[in-house]
C-alpha cells in the first residue's frame, strides 16, 4: 500500500455528509514547511496565482510566530494529492492529521470525524530496545495488545501503531480522550509517548523522509479492519456503559437537593507548585535537559493562575520569569501563543496527569511537594502516621516529654537545685518549671514512678515549691504553689 492508500482508508469518511444541504466538508491538515515554492501543488499555484516572491513578502503564508512550518488544512482532493506529493518527492518532516475537521483550522473545538488512535511508540530511548530494527520491535509489542492495529509505521526511529474506528462524531471526543489515554498509558514499557495522544495528532506520511536520522517513514504491517469506541472502551475503560449508568442514577439521587461545592486551588497549593516548577527547572538544568517539558510546564502554570483569578497582566509576569529560569527559554512568541490555555477551562491538570506528562522521575520527585503521584504522596503520608504512631498512649513527642520530667524528678530528690537540674536536662529554667507545674497538676500519671522513689522523706509538691522559692522570689509562683 502507497501512503494514498493508507490515509484514505485511515480518512474513509471524508465526503460524508449528513444532510442534503449540508455545506460543511472534512479538511485534512499537512503540517511542513511551505517556503518553498516547489512545496506547494500546482493546481493550488494556479487557482492563488501564486508567485516565489509571495511566500518570501506576503506574511499570510507565514504562522504565528513567523516560521513556514505550520499546519494547513485541505479539502479531500487537494489533502490527497498533497500525500501522495511528499511521498513521491520524499519531502522532510512532513506530516498529517489523524482526524479531520470542518473547517480550515486545526483545533479540538473543530474536530468533525474522529478517525482512529495512534500510538507513538518512542522505543529508541529505552535502553533495552533501542538497538532492534522496527520490525523485531514490533513482534515484541503486537503479543501485548488487546485488539490489534490496522497499520503498523516506522516513523524514521520509532514505531506508530494506528487503531481505526468506525464512524464516531464530534461528540464521542470525551470517551475518545479517555480510550487513547489508558491505550497509551498501557503501552509506556514499550515507550509510548503520553504527550503524542491529542485529538489533533499529526504523524509522519509514509514515504517522506525523518531529517533526525534520515530514515524513510515505511509500512511495517498492516491489517486493514476498523473496530467501534465501544471495543476500546470494554477493554481499556475501567466501567462497562451500564455500571456508569447505574451510578449516574445513583449520584443523582443521592445528590439531589444538595448545594454542590467545586474544589478551590487554594493559595497554598499554587505556592508548592511554583516551588516544584522552580526545582524541576533547575534539576533538569543541571543534567542538560533542555527541552521537552517547556511548554507543558508553562501551560500548567497559566491555567492554574487562571483558575484562582490572577489578572491577565500579572499571569504574564509571573509566566515569563519562569520562562527565563530555563537554559534554553522560549521566544516570548512561543510562550504567549503556544502555550496559552484555549479558553478558561472548568477544570485543570491534575497534579498526577502533570506528573505522568512532565516524566518526573522518583529522584526529581524526592525533591517535590506537589508534582508527585498518588503512590508517593500515600507513601509519605503513612510515613508521617508512622512518625506519630503512640507509644504507650502518647505521640513521640509526649513520650519524650514524659521521659525528661522522671529525670526532672530523679534530679529533685537527689536534693539538685532548679539550675542544676536545668543544666543536667540541658534545657532551660522556663522549661523546667513548666514540667513541674504539669508534675503538680497531673500526679497520678506519675503515680508509677513516685511510688518507685522514697516518698516518705520525699515529698515531691514541698520539694518544688522549696527550690521554687529559693530561686524565685516571684510572690505568684509561690502563690500558686501554696494552693
Amino acid at each position: 500500500m502507497n501512503a494514498r492508500d493508507i490515509v484514505a482508508y485511515i480518512h474513509n469518511d471524508m465526503n460524508k455528509t449528513y444532510r442534503d444541504d449540508d455545506r460543511y466538508v472534512c479538511h485534512g491538515a499537512i503540517l511542513k514547511d511551505w517556503q518553498s515554492f516547489n512545496s506547494w501543488l500546482p493546481a493550488q499555484i494556479e487557482e492563488m496565482n501564486l508567485t516565489p516572491l509571495q511566500l518570501v513578502y506576503d506574511d499570510s503564508f507565514k504562522a504565528d510566530d513567523d516560521s513556514y512550518f505550520h499546519d494547513l488544512c485541505f479539502k479531500e482532493e487537494w489533502f490527497f494529492d498533497y500525500i501522495s506529493m511528499a511521498e513521491n518527492n520524499e519531502e522532510e518532516d512532513a506530516f498529517f492529521s489523524i482526524n479531520s475537521f470542518w473547517t480550515n483550522n486545526r483545533a479540538e473545538a473543530n474536530i468533525r470525524h474522529l478517525n482512529a488512535f495512534v500510538v507513538d511508540y518512542d522505543y529508541y530511548k529505552l535502553d533495552e530496545y533501542k538497538d532492534l530494527s522496527a520490525s523485531e520491535m514490533w513482534e515484541i509489542i503486537a503479543p501485548a495488545l488487546p485488539l490489534q492495529p490496522s497499520f503498523v509505521i516506522r516513523s524514521g526511529r520509532g514505531l506508530y501503531a494506528i487503531f481505526c474506528i468506525k464512524h464516531a462524531p464530534y461528540d464521542c471526543v470525551p470517551l475518545y480522550k479517555q480510550i487513547y489515554k489508558r491505550l497509551v498509558d498501557s503501552q509506556k514499557q514499550f515507550g509510548a509517548d503520553a504527550k503524542a495522544a491529542l485529538t489533533t495528532q499529526v504523524i509522519r506520511i509514509p514515504g517522506s523522509v525523518n531529517s533526525r536520522n534520515g530514515q524513510k517513514v515505511e509500512l511495517v504491517w498492516s491489517y486493514p479492519h476498523r473496530n467501534t469506541l465501544q471495543d476500546f472502551a470494554k477493554v481499556y475503560l475501567p466501567y462497562s456503559l451500564e455500571e456508569v449508568k447505574a451510578y449516574k442514577k445513583q449520584r443523582k439521587n443521592k445528590t439531589a437537593g444538595k448545594i454542590s461545592k467545586k474544589k478551590r486551588i487554594l493559595p497554598n497549593q499554587i505556592i508548592r507548585f511554583e516551588n516544584d516548577c522552580k526545582q524541576l527547572i533547575l534539576t533538569r538544568n543541571s543534567k542538560g535537559v533542555l527541552s521537552g517539558y517547556r511548554e507543558q510546564l508553562i501551560y500548567a502554570l497559566w491555567e492554574r493562575y487562571q483558575k484562582i483569578g490572577i489578572p491577565e497582566k500579572q499571569i504574564l509576569k509571573n509566566i515569563h520569569y519562569f520562562n527565563g529560569l530555563f537554559s534554553v527559554p522560549l521566544t516570548e512568541h512561543e510562550v504567549e501563543n503556544r502555550c496559552q490555555p484555549a479558553r478558561r477551562y472548568q477544570y485543570v491538570s491534575s497534579r498526577q496527569t502533570l506528573a505522568k506528562k512532565l516524566a518526573i522521575t522518583p529522584e526529581e520527585a524526592e525533591k517535590m511537594e506537589y508534582l508527585i503521584s498518588d503512590k508517593q504522596l500515600a507513601s509519605r503520608r503513612q510515613k508521617r502516621c508512622r512518625s506519630k504512631k503512640k507509644i504507650m498512649g502518647r505521640t513521640k513527642a509526649q513520650h519524650e516529654r514524659f521521659l525528661r520530667r522522671i529525670e526532672a524528678l530523679k534530679a529533685l530528690q537527689d536534693g539538685l537545685k532548679l539550675k542544676e537540674i536545668a543544666k543536667r536536662l540541658d534545657i532551660n529554667i522556663k522549661t523546667l518549671r513548666a514540667d513541674f507545674m504539669y508534675i503538680t497538676a497531673h500526679p497520678m500519671e506519675f503515680k508509677k514512678v513516685l511510688d518507685s522513689l522514697n516518698t516518705v522523706t520525699f515529698s515531691v509538691a514541698e520539694s518544688i515549691k522549696t527550690i521554687f522559692q529559693a530561686e524565685d522570689t516571684d510572690e505568684a509562683v509561690i502563690r500558686f504553689y501554696r494552693c
